[in-house]
């Protein structure tokens, strides 16, 4: 082997124990650098978890279960008017009922009737206890029925306030305020007219 060669394979050796080297500690670099990185990673991660944790429990502070809870007002108030009837005198099987304006339930009214007949009465009153609310109030009888043969329905209405006769023509139901521990007088039941 001349001294040229034995130049290069020195040369060879030389570069290949570089390479290694510069291998070897990039790795080491890279290792050292991805180490650091997730470390720093846990440690934002468990920052930011404990902020949160802090943020619940300060949220849950402010929002307390032991608020007050608002209660709406559950007592009644009444209703209670006379009974008009296109006749001579009243039918004792005449029903009032107020309907809640908002959710359509009924309730049924307590009749009173003046002692005369038991078919037909002078005088008829009746008295709704109702809770807190708006209502219509509207009478039935059974043998009382509009054009298409359904009991027909008497509401306290524009007609009845503004006299019941013939030139009165608004038929438009009126709404009734009910206030707890209040009375509501005057509302009478006549309009049982189905076509005017």
């Amino acid at each position: 082997m001349d001294k040229k060669e034995l130049v290069n394979w020195q040369r060879l050796i030389i570069t290949t124990l570089l390479v290694v080297v510069a291998s070897a500690l990039t790795s080491s670099i890279t290792w050292f650098i991805l180490d650091r990185t997730f470390n720093e990673s846990q440690q934002t991660n468990a920052k930011l978890i404990d902020d949160l944790e802090k943020k619940i429990t300060f949220l849950g502070t402010k929002i307390s279960p032991s608020t007050p809870a608002v209660t709406s007002v559950t007592g009644n108030g009444t209703i209670a008017g006379d009974l008009m009837y296109p006749s001579s005198g009243i039918p004792t099987n005449i029903k009032v009922f107020g309907e809640d304006t908002k959710t359509g339930k009924t309730y049924e009214a307590t009749m009173a009737f003046a002692p005369t007949e038991t078919l037909m009465s002078s005088s008829g009153t009746y008295t709704l206890t109702l809770p807190v609310g708006s209502y219509y109030v509207y009478g039935t009888q059974p043998d009382f029925n509009d054009q298409n043969g359904t009991p027909w329905k008497a509401y306290y209405s524009q007609f009845v306030v503004c006299g019941m006769a013939v030139s009165c023509t608004d038929t438009t139901k009126i709404a009734v305020n009910v206030e707890e521990s209040k009375a509501v007088s005057n509302i009478t039941i006549g309009d049982w007219y189905p076509v005017k």
